[in-house]
């Protein structure tokens, strides 16, 4: 094996061994992804990624539909701080993947 295969095989055994010892795993803040997994459940922020992706082509042929859309939820949460749910939970994505320290 390589360095890498043997670096990926200690990995995925580490990650095996936490998961079968029922502890706590997450990259930044429990999000609770294996238990819902396991229970088969959805995650809001994994559902509206899904969603979002969906409607990737359709902001990809109209950027500046995308652009006003943009503009308008900007204008409507300083007047009322309603924000979509699906800017919502975008927001919490980056705050969580944002406390991920990443090495280079």
């Amino acid at each position: 094996m390589s360095a890498l295969e043997d670096m990926m095989v200690e990995e995925v055994h580490s990650f095996v061994q936490a998961i079968s010892q029922q502890t706590t795993f997450a990259f930044g803040d429990n999000i609770g992804a294996i238990t819902a997994w396991r229970q088969g459940e959805a995650l809001d922020m994994i559902t509206e990624n899904d969603a979002k992706s969906r409607m990737l082509a359709l902001f990809s042929t109209f950027p500046v539909l995308q652009s006003a859309w943009s503009v308008f939820e900007s204008m409507i949460y300083t007047l009322t701080r309603w924000r979509s749910q699906s800017t919502s939970i975008v927001e919490k994505f980056d705050n969580v993947s944002l406390k991920i320290p990443f090495s280079s």
